[in-house]
């Protein structure tokens, strides 16, 4: 994975229902990653896709999945699972974003200043504010970074 892995890898509804395993939902670490980069860190598609080492429409592809499985699993009281799958693929991505596979490092810089601080696992660098001029912080790396460097 390109971040840390979920600390459950099990949900079971609790609401006086009978659980069937064999009726569990099951998620890869491929979905469980794509939700983290989406709904965790707020990270746009692009940006995703390129932390996970697939092209965007795949990425969308593997989230609405995730997400499909999630609604199901909410709406018929199903045990949702996590199991199998690895998305740390893209090696290039470590050096240009600071992805190591286990974790997300690298870290979010001033598009005003040059300031650079370390990235919050879980908070997005453009939810951040530099600490010298007040400025949105972006991803270091990022693809937002990419074209304002080009620019």
């Amino acid at each position: 994975m390109v971040g840390p892995p979920p600390q459950a890898r099990a949900l079971m509804p609790v609401e006086g229902t009978e659980v069937d395993p064999e009726g569990a939902i099951r998620l890869s670490l491929d979905e469980v990653e794509a939700l983290r980069l989406a709904d965790l860190e707020s990270i746009y598609q692009e940006e995703a896709a390129g932390a996970m080492g697939v092209s965007r429409s795949t990425y969308g592809r593997i989230l609405e999945a995730a997400r499909h499985k999630i609604a199901l699993a909410l709406w018929e009281a199903r045990p949702l699972l996590v199991e199998g799958g690895d998305v740390c693929r893209r090696e290039a991505m470590e050096v240009d974003a600071g992805v190591n596979c286990g974790r997300r490092a690298g870290h979010c810089i001033c598009p005003e200043c040059g300031h650079r601080q370390a990235h919050r696992p879980g908070v997005p660098c453009r939810r951040q504010r530099c600490s010298n001029c007040d400025a949105v912080l972006m991803r270091e790396g990022g693809e937002r970074h990419r074209r304002f460097s080009e620019s």
